[in-house]
This record gives structure tokens, C-alpha cells and sequence, in this order.
């Protein structure tokens, strides 16, 4: 009885699967089952053909167990890397007023050449974006699953692993693939469907060839000004009225440059090795190259998204709660362990006009 019972179970999550969904819109990047024979046909989708990892390097649980364990370990040094940022962040001006407003450093990054200081915050700025990505996807991804195992069948599905893949993919994109991998592959793709949405419709009307080298520049080109459109609202929307909102969109285009060059010069490079060498460069020179490419490329146009971050006030934000660090007395003259007082939770605000009354956030 118990084996039958789970088995209808498996056919009536696959039966809703297949009626909420008709195909798969994942994006191929992420585990994701193959495409029925005829799709929106009724054919139940095949949920045991879902890979645990694909190419791109993003893996799925297996079980429950195995979910809660990794996503607590990455909450856990996302947590920690976070508390590390938003600690020595406070103790440079250049985060906490921009580039245009310098204010006399303390005396560790006085002393510290110009490219150190520099490669310092580029560093810091990716490990605080990086992990405030991983705490906040993997709690909410944490949050849903719990939230929906306790009404299992009103969201059947959505309850599934295979929903929860990874947030990141595997750091071999950014090795073999330079720039592109990083981008493409490595990165979070949690905006990809929308960004070659339109890419997509011009190939499906015969406009556009993603296979071709111009196709394919023209592809990321939509995506990267997509991307660089979604950033720009949000330093248009802040409050501090210093802001540059064309600086994100800048950022993000000169990515795109940078993947064109980087691949016009891997291009060149192989047919000069292959000239020169009779074969390619060994792969731990071409991952070194696309490495070092990767690194002195984002180093170089940090400036155009960082620094309206920091002119929007984002590292002034308390990512944290409770701070481990400053508990142990790494933090500035004053300050305490405990980090969220009552002005970064909802409250009502009442104003002189009912317009101006309502939930502040």
C-alpha cells in the first residue's frame, strides 16, 4: 500500500508538472529534464532524466537532507564573508561617501600604494556582492521549500529539488571560457530568460542567427544592456540624488566588450600557436590567460558599478544582525555587537497629507 501510495504520488506531481508548466522554460544552464517527444501534448514529463550537475557546473540535491546541509553551509560563510565586508568597508570613505567625496584614510590603507588599495576594494566590493547573492538565494530558496512542504498539495512540484538548483556554477566556466564563462556560466543566472527573451523571438523569426559570431555578439549585447538597464534603476530610484545611473549600463557594456575581445583574441592566439606549435597552447595556459583576462578586465571598469554603489549608500546598509567581528572588537570605536535597530524594519509613518502616509520601508 505505502509503495502504491507513492507511486500515484510521483504520477499526480508529474501530471501537475506537466499541466503548470506544458515544456520546460528552464533555462539550459540548470538541471533540467528532456524534452518530451511531442510537447504540450499531455505527455508526462520524465523527471528521473534530471542530470544532479550540468556542463555550466549547476547541481541539484538529491535529497532533503542534502539540500538543508549545503544551503546552511553556504548561509554560514556568506554570513561570515558579509560580516567581514560590511566591517572593513565601514573603515574606508570611498564605500561609505563614493569616489568624489575622499575623507583621510585610516592609517593600514594610507600606507598601501594606490593599485593596492585599489586592487583591495575591487576584491572586497566582489566578495561583498558575491556573498550577499549566495545568503540572501539560498535563504529564500531554504524558506520556500520549507514554507511549501507544509501545504504539499496545493504547490505539488514546486516542492520538488530539481526547482532548487545551485546559485552559482562552477568556477571552470570562468577558467575555460574567460570572460564569457564568467558571465554565462559561472555567475547567477536568475534574469537569463528574460535577457534572451528577445534574442530568442528574432531567432524564431529568422532575424538572427545565435550560432554565428554575429549572432552571438548581438545575443549578449541585448542581454548585457538588459542587465545594465535593470542596474541603472536602481541607482536612478535612491534617495541620495548624487548618483550616476549611467554608469552601471556602462559597466555592463564594456563586459560585452570585453567578451568580444577577449574572443577575437582567443580566436587569434590559437591559429598563431597552431601555425607556430602545430597544435593549441596547453590548457593550463590557456586557463591561466582567460583567469588573468577575467580579473584585470573587471578590475579595470569596477569603477562604473561599484562606485554608484557607493554613492547610493548600499554598504551602509546592516547586512546582519548579529556581527561576529565586531563582538570580538574589530569594528569602529562604538560600535556593538548587535547591528538592526528599529529604523531597518517596517513601521507606519504618518505624514501632513494621506498621500504621504503609508508603510515605510
Amino acid at each position: 500500500m505505502l509503495q502504491e501510495a507513492v507511486a500515484n504520488s510521483e504520477r499526480e506531481s508529474e501530471s501537475l508538472t506537466n499541466r503548470l508548466l506544458g515544456w520546460n522554460w528552464a533555462i539550459p544552464s540548470i538541471p533540467h529534464f528532456q524534452r518530451p517527444e511531442k510537447p504540450q501534448s499531455g505527455e508526462l514529463v520524465k523527471l528521473d532524466s534530471i542530470p544532479l550537475a550540468t556542463r555550466s557546473g549547476y547541481t541539484r540535491s538529491p535529497t532533503y537532507s542534502s539540500f538543508i546541509l549545503d544551503k546552511l553551509w553556504r548561509m554560514t560563510w556568506s554570513y561570515l564573508a558579509l560580516d567581514f565586508c560590511s566591517v572593513f568597508m565601514m573603515k574606508d570613505s570611498y564605500f561609505i561617501l563614493g569616489p568624489e567625496t575622499p575623507h583621510p584614510l585610516p592609517p593600514l590603507l594610507a600606507r598601501l600604494p594606490n593599485p593596492i588599495l585599489e586592487a583591495w576594494r575591487s576584491a572586497l566590493s566582489l566578495v561583498g556582492v558575491l556573498s550577499a547573492i549566495t545568503l540572501i538565494f539560498s535563504f529564500d530558496q531554504v524558506l520556500r521549500c520549507l514554507l511549501l512542504r507544509r501545504i504539499r498539495h496545493s504547490f505539488g512540484p514546486r516542492l520538488d529539488l530539481w526547482h532548487y538548483a545551485s546559485i552559482f556554477g562552477s568556477f571552470s566556466a570562468v577558467l575555460d571560457r574567460g570572460l564569457a564563462g564568467f558571465w554565462g556560466g559561472w555567475w547567477h543566472q536568475t534574469f537569463r530568460a528574460a535577457f534572451t527573451a528577445p534574442s530568442a523571438w528574432l531567432a524564431r523569426r529568422g532575424l538572427l542567427d545565435p550560432r554565428s559570431p554575429a549572432g552571438a555578439a548581438l545575443t549578449a549585447l541585448i542581454a548585457f544592456a538588459q542587465s545594465g538597464a535593470l542596474h541603472a534603476a536602481g541607482g536612478a530610484t535612491t534617495v541620495p540624488s548624487g548618483t550616476v545611473w549611467w554608469d552601471p549600463p556602462t559597466f555592463f557594456l564594456l563586459s560585452w566588450v570585453g567578451v568580444v575581445v577577449q574572443g577575437a583574441a582567443v580566436r587569434s592566439s590559437r591559429l598563431l600557436a597552431t601555425r607556430a606549435l602545430s597544435g593549441s597552447p596547453p590548457r593550463w595556459l590557456r586557463r591561466a590567460g582567460n583567469l588573468a583576462f577575467v580579473v584585470v578586465w573587471l578590475h579595470f571598469t569596477r569603477w562604473a558599478f561599484v562606485d554608484d554603489l557607493c554613492r547610493a549608500a548600499i554598504w551602509l546598509f546592516e547586512p546582519v544582525p548579529v556581527s561576529p567581528l565586531r563582538a570580538l572588537g574589530f569594528g569602529m570605536p562604538g560600535d556593538t555587537w548587535w547591528r538592526w535597530d528599529r529604523d531597518l524594519f517596517p513601521r507606519w509613518y504618518v505624514g501632513r497629507h494621506w498621500w504621504e502616509t503609508g508603510l515605510a520601508l
